[in-house]
């Protein structure tokens, strides 16, 4: 079986549907959700997720919306080897998400 690793940006992207350059940052962040944006990385990877469904793979990620809240949704199997420090998740987060993913192997 394969092993696969996955980490959500919950908030990728946010900045894009209100013109604004980028998603990084808590000040950008806040001013995407102000503006009317709304974060979609979780329902595009669950889109994802459905296509891969019946493939025979271990899936490895992080608790809450960085992963566990969209593969709940999903239905399927993942196992949690990173816990986010705070909400909502910075880049320090997915860094040591990334780190957490290559220990598991």
């Amino acid at each position: 079986m394969l092993k696969v690793g996955l980490v959500i940006n919950p908030y990728a992207g946010i900045g894009g549907p209100v013109a604004l350059k980028g998603s990084d940052g808590a000040a950008v962040r806040e001013q995407a959700l102000a503006l009317g944006s709304l974060p979609r990385a979780g329902e595009r990877t669950l889109r994802a997720l459905a296509a891969c469904r019946e493939a025979p793979l271990q899936w490895f990620g992080c608790a809450g919306a960085m992963g566990e809240q969209v593969f709940s949704g999903a239905g399927l199997p993942m196992q949690v080897v990173y816990q986010p420090q705070q909400e909502p998740t910075e880049a320090v987060d997915t860094r040591r998400a990334a780190m957490a993913l290559c220990d598991a192997g």
